[in-house]
């Protein structure tokens, strides 16, 4: 009965997911920016690159220049100059000479990169007005700029400025969008088809594609034409040019295609040499374009878990490659396709992979909690049977859990929630046949020589079963078991949430190790994911959260100990979960975790990370199980599915990214600051003058630096010097970009300030500026000859008084010097409380948290002082944003930060943690009394009324707890109490989230 249950359920899922293909295609991970990162608006029109590097991008409040960390934006402002006529702008396109054309709403602007002046340039229609929508900018390779409006196209000279209405002999022509064909002619997209103008004569000699709505057009190099419409999809064009004339072939390119949307927004070319279309219904790639019109949909569920897939307006690919996309809906996102060297198996059904594994003839199965797919040469998945769910009223609750090759009986080895499960003939998968241990939940299984097999569940402690008569040889009561290894001399390493356990196979005798702080050579966390062997003698071991250890242990002396020394300390790997390790060809180690593939040399000293900009599963490779195919392709299962990947294909760039000064501050005595920033110079780079000088009242010098880094700037590490004062260099990261230093003596310094490439290559030559300290005017030459003047003919006439204004003098001076050392550590005192102060709230900010929870963490290290952090969230926080404005959520948080101040204790530490969420710490309190002063807290905020320009404001709030006493770090204590933050979230928010161990407290 139920072999003829699950043959049904095999031929139903055939019908349903007969192929499920893999991507040729390797699609990059998104990164996005909007909003809640200081994007001004999230329905970008246009982005555009300048030529120091940096992204600009239009909206409908003005342009925002973007360094991979901060906007800076310009909108329209009562000010002439200081921003552009409207702040609905459409377009941006860059000039030779680094200016900056801005389109919108109501008209023409030009920033101009010698004065930092916003320019309005007149376009004057046929009825003399000036007043109209520019759609599109472009200039081409002779210097003349052509301004699309819904008025006609005007054509204009760069360096002069001024602009003529093009028009023909009955009307002028409204345009959508443009783009130069050749030298000759351009092509000009309209309501009503795409017009072939020469650009000598200006006259129209041809149109095609009549009668549709030209949305983009983009030139290839071979002068050929990809046009997008708005409502007739994509159009590829062949230019044929003989002489004085010009001819097309067009051809369509639609649904049959792979193309599922209709209107084609914008089009760009990547420097690989791929179509990437932006449409309402997200991005869609031609790979092949000379080869295959066949179009990839970029399906963003992948990387994203579920959202919903943006509504592209416009592409652009940045000078080393990168894709940049902005939406109508979600800001923008940047794409590294040049980065993607780890590729996917997609299963349309099921993204989560629970196992793989191989068989003896080559064959490569994979599965997840539904069903059991089968790999083919091509990394192409069949899915053989679905193990759970809901077809034609036939239900099961069963689940599958792992599986296993036995390669001396070719049988497939299938653990579920409900049992164990086998598969006789690998050849025909509809033959399951349950085998026993019915109801006991498995997690691993392991064949052993001849007919046993070793079997771990989730409550029920380790099985030794026999396969021949389906009875159980042994059971062992352990914790939940993750997998069993098999060692010489019949020794069985079992990988358990309570310590490792070695199992003698003869004797059936256990020994635990666990984690003891007390002891060096300890394992290093009780929750043990993986174990593999390094040599004869030492083994890597693998932990939940806290990284990958080595363990040494000679199996040729079973009854001794073994010893763990903890591995790449100074890595992140240290704090990561791992999921497995694989050698390659080369002797290179591929270590998968919980957020990332590690590569470590064959002796451990070099290792390198990737993530998901380089294609990695985003929630990374939390289960330990791999297949090494017979090509050397490596296979990862995670919850993303399948990553494959050749080890030599894995290369890291040497590319280094452009070092800028973003801003510069320099403090004086009289305590005034002036500060040089984007605002300043929004086309200008700020080290771009040969020196900056400092006078004698300057008391302190602070410059914040970027990395022109857009696929990943939280990768980049950077250094700093100042020759002349110290010539060590400082080290720093992407979230602390600044130096400070004060009362540098008088003299010539150079201060050098180097990054990383997202891979960690350092570029110590990224960026030099020299400094000039001038010396006080009693410390100039001058003045040090006539004071020594004075000296001699004073001291012949009157030697006394001379002692009497030398000792007056010194005392002055020390006078100074005092004043000085106290003004300074005033304003050092000033700049501390302001690096920890939250500027909004005026509660502390997250690194002023930090250093306090320093202390309470010590306290509880050295005298057992517990304490339980609080995190708090603002709910449904966007919306205020979004319908009420920024200013309505400011005051929303400062109210807020307000009423939880008024709800706690003196000794409690509130701060803002970042947006609207708060964090507590709560010393001397556990869980269940964390949980009920956060419970006082929300009751607080539901009684809160806002008023906001005489409207109230209701809020709710909601949180999660966690006690230091859980956990070995503060920050493992914080992540509890977010993710119960979450639970609460999902919970339906205004509440604090209990946990089962709270609510039995």
């Amino acid at each position: 009965m139920i072999k003829n249950i699950f043959a049904l359920i095999f031929l139903l899922g055939c019908l349903v997911y007969s192929h499920l293909a893999l991507s040729k295609f390797s699609l990059p991970n998104p990164r996005y920016y909007s909003t809640e990162h200081g994007l001004s608006q999230i329905a970008v029109y246009d982005i555009q690159q300048d030529s120091n590097g940096y992204i600009w991008v239009s909206t409908q409040l003005g342009i925002d220049r973007f360094d991979g960390y901060n906007f800076v934006n310009f909108k329209q402002t009562p000010i002439e100059g200081e921003g552009p006529s409207s702040s609905f702008v459409y377009d941006i396109e860059i000039a030779p000479n680094g200016g900056l054309y801005i389109g919108s709403m109501n008209g023409l602007d030009y920033l101009n990169p010698e004065t930092s002046v916003f320019e309005p340039l007149l376009l004057t229609n046929a009825d003399g007005t000036t007043r109209q929508t520019v759609n599109e900018i472009h200039i081409d390779n002779k210097g003349i700029i052509w301004a699309c409006t819904d008025k006609g196209l005007f054509v204009g000279q760069v360096e002069r400025r001024e602009f003529t209405l093009f028009t023909t002999s009955d009307s002028s022509i409204p345009c959508q969008s443009l783009s130069s064909i050749d030298n000759q002619y351009m092509a000009i997209g309209t309501q009503n088809g795409l017009s072939i103008l020469n650009k000598e004569s200006l006259k129209i000699v041809k149109t095609i594609l009549e009668g549709n709505r030209i949305s983009s057009i983009k030139t290839e190099s071979n002068e050929g034409l990809w046009v997008g419409t708005n409502g007739s999809g994509l159009y590829k064009i062949k230019v044929l040019s003989e002489s004085n004339t010009i001819d097309f072939g067009v051809s369509k390119i639609g649904i049959d295609s792979g193309l599922a949307d209709s209107i084609i927004n914008d089009i760009e070319i990547s420097n690989m040499g791929e179509i990437w279309l932006g449409t309402p219904s997200g991005i869609f790639i031609i790979p092949e374009p000379m080869e295959s019109n066949q179009a990839i949909f970029f399906d963003e569920r992948i990387h994203n878990q579920g959202t919903n897939n943006p509504h592209a307006v416009v592409l652009h690919m940045l000078l080393d490659g990168t894709i940049i996309f902005g939406t109508r809906n979600k800001g923008f996102a940047i794409v590294d396709p040049r980065t993607t060297m780890f590729s996917r198996v997609l299963f349309k059904s099921e993204k989560s992979v629970i196992s793989v594994t191989k068989g003896r003839q080559g064959q490569t199965w994979t599965s997840s909690e539904k069903g059991l797919w089968l790999l083919n040469d091509a990394l192409e998945a069949q899915q053989l049977f679905l193990f759970a769910g809901d077809y034609d009223g036939l239900q099961t609750t069963n689940k599958l859990t792992n599986i296993a090759y036995d390669y001396n009986s070719d049988i497939l080895w299938l653990g579920t929630r409900l049992g164990l499960y086998r598969l006789d003939d690998v050849n025909n998968p509809a033959e399951i046949v349950p085998v026993g241990l019915t109801n006991i939940s498995l997690y691993s299984v392991r064949p052993d020589d001849g007919d046993k097999l070793w079997l771990g569940s989730y409550n029920n402690g380790l099985f030794l079963f026999d396969a021949k008569s389906n009875e159980v040889i042994h059971h062992w009561d352990l914790p939940f078991v993750i997998d069993i290894v098999h060692d010489e001399n019949n020794i069985h390493w079992v990988l358990t949430t309570g310590g490792l356990v070695k199992l003698d196979g003869k004797t059936y005798e256990t020994q635990t190790y666990v984690s003891s702080p007390a002891e060096p050579n300890a394992l290093p966390y009780n929750v043990v994911t993986w174990l593999s062997k390094y040599d004869e003698t030492q083994y890597f071991i693998g932990t939940q959260g806290n990284g990958l250890a080595m363990m040494s242990f000679d199996s040729s002396t079973p009854n001794q100990d073994p010893k763990f020394s903890p591995l790449f300390e100074d890595t992140p790997l240290s704090k990561n979960s791992i999921g497995s390790v694989v050698k390659d060809e080369k002797g290179n180690y591929w270590i998968s975790t919980d957020s990332s593939i590690a590569r470590v040399d064959s002796k451990l000293e070099k290792i390198d990370f990737f993530d998901d900009s380089d294609g990695v599963n985003r929630s990374g490779y939390f289960v330990g199980s791999f297949a090494k195919l017979d090509n050397d392709f490596i296979l990862f299962s995670g919850a993303e599915g399948l990553t494959y990947f050749h080890p030599d294909d894995i290369q890291t760039s040497t590319t280094q990214p452009l070092v800028k000064l973003s801003e510069i501050s320099i403090l004086d005595k009289g305590e005034d600051e002036k500060i040089l920033n984007a605002h300043d110079l929004p086309l200008g780079d700020l080290h771009a003058t040969e020196e900056i000088i400092l006078s004698a009242d300057n008391l302190m010098f602070s410059a914040e630096f970027v990395a022109l880094e857009y696929g990943n700037p939280k990768d980049i590490q950077y250094a700093y010097r100042l020759l002349g004062y110290d010539d060590r260099w400082r080290y720093t990261n992407a979230f602390e970009r600044s130096l400070t230093y004060t009362n540098l003596n008088p003299g010539n310094y150079q201060l050098e300030v180097a990054s990383t490439n997202r891979y960690g290559n350092w570029d110590y030559n990224a960026l030099t500026l020299k400094i000039k300290v001038l010396a006080p005017w009693y410390q100039t030459n001058i003045a040090r000859f006539l004071f020594i003047c004075l000296l001699i003919a004073t001291a012949v006439l009157v030697f006394k008084w001379r002692m009497y204004a030398v000792t007056q003098q010194a005392n002055k001076l020390r006078y100074l010097v005092d004043k000085k050392t106290k003004d300074l550590e005033v304003a050092n005192e000033q700049l501390t409380l302001l690096s920890n102060q939250d500027s909004l709230t005026q509660i502390l900010n997250r690194r002023g948290f930090f250093e306090l929870s320093k202390q309470e963490m010590s306290k509880f290290t050295r005298h057992k002082l517990y304490f339980s952090i609080v995190m708090l969230d603002i709910d449904h926080f966007k919306s205020i944003n979004d319908n009420r404005g920024h200013s309505a959520g400011d005051l929303v948080i400062q109210k807020v930060a307000s009423c939880i101040r008024t709800k706690i204790r003196k000794h409690d530490i509130l701060a803002r943690w970042g947006g609207e969420e708060f964090i507590l710490l709560l010393p001397k309190t556990d869980e269940l009394g964390a949980i009920m002063a956060a419970e006082k807290i929300c009751e607080c905020i539901r009684e809160l009324v806002v008023q906001f320009e005489g409207e109230p404001i209701k809020v709710t709030i909601s949180g999660g707890a966690a006690c230091i006493n859980d956990f070995e770090t503060i920050e493992r204590c914080i992540q509890k109490a977010d993710e119960n933050l979450y639970q609460a979230k999902q919970s339906g928010r205004d509440r604090i989230f209990q946990s089962k161990k709270s609510q039995s407290l």
